[in-house]
């Protein structure tokens, strides 16, 4: 009992310095790379009904559930304050309702990809010697996007007549376009080590990327996302006594 106990308090009293106590050479770090693999949930930001001239109808992406999202980056840490680097993410919804609750819906079983890749500017505070800016790093990001938009559905959304009640032109039941993006994150990041560490992510992404059965000209989304930080090399740290 006396051994469990003793082992206990020692496995306890070495996580606590581990996490406690202030990490050698972080606030003078020169330089590093970092990689940083996170994953949570996106929500779409806009109007239910999409309106243009004399149309009328439900927006493919903007009456879609909660979706999720994945990225992956990697920075350079030339500055204490400044990073840069490049990432690839993607988010992605497949659970929609119908706004009007019309049956049949206009979409069935609908699948929305979006795929960015992008550089990263990224903004930080400064690490310190002590306290809790010892360990936790607040920044900006900033990310000009290439994005792959990708839309299937089994139903098409319009089917376009004439005068003579025929069909003229049926809109496809799956697309891919590409388009430009922007995307603003705020990120925080918490160090265990100089090694590895946690992040959490939070942020608006802008696509421009119009299609026929997407037939918004801009996606707009927020994403939330967890994750896990590498430090793979540092090229100089200091140690405080």
């Amino acid at each position: 009992m006396h051994t469990y106990l003793w082992l206990s308090c020692s496995l306890f009293g070495l996580l606590c310095g581990n996490i406690c106590l202030p990490l050698q050479g972080q606030s003078l770090l020169r330089a590093s790379i970092q990689m940083d693999f996170a994953t949570g949930f996106s929500y779409p930001l806009g109007p239910a009904m999409y309106r243009e001239g004399d149309l009328e109808t439900p927006s493919l992406l903007y009456n879609m559930d909660l979706g999720g999202s994945y990225s992956g980056e990697v920075q350079l840490y030339i500055h204490p304050l400044v990073s840069a680097g490049l990432g690839i993410g993607q988010a992605y919804f497949s659970s929609w309702k119908s706004p009007t609750g019309e049956a049949p819906p206009k979409y069935i079983d609908p699948r929305l990809l979006f795929v960015s890749i992008y550089p990263i500017v990224q903004f930080n505070s400064p690490f310190r010697a002590y306290g809790i800016w010892n360990r936790l790093q607040l920044g900006v990001q900033l990310r000009p996007t290439l994005n792959v938009m990708h839309t299937q559905t089994k139903l098409s959304m319009l089917d376009v007549r004439g005068a003579t009640g025929r069909p003229e032109g049926i809109f496809p039941r799956k697309e891919t376009h590409a388009g430009p993006g922007i995307q603003l994150y705020l990120r925080s990041a918490y160090a265990v080590n100089w090694l590895y560490g946690f992040s959490l992510k939070a942020g608006a992404e802008f696509i421009r990327a119009p299609g026929l059965l997407y037939l918004e000209d801009w996606s707009r989304y927020l994403s939330v996302q967890l994750g896990i930080f590498l430090r793979l090399y540092q090229i100089k740290r200091y140690y405080y006594e």
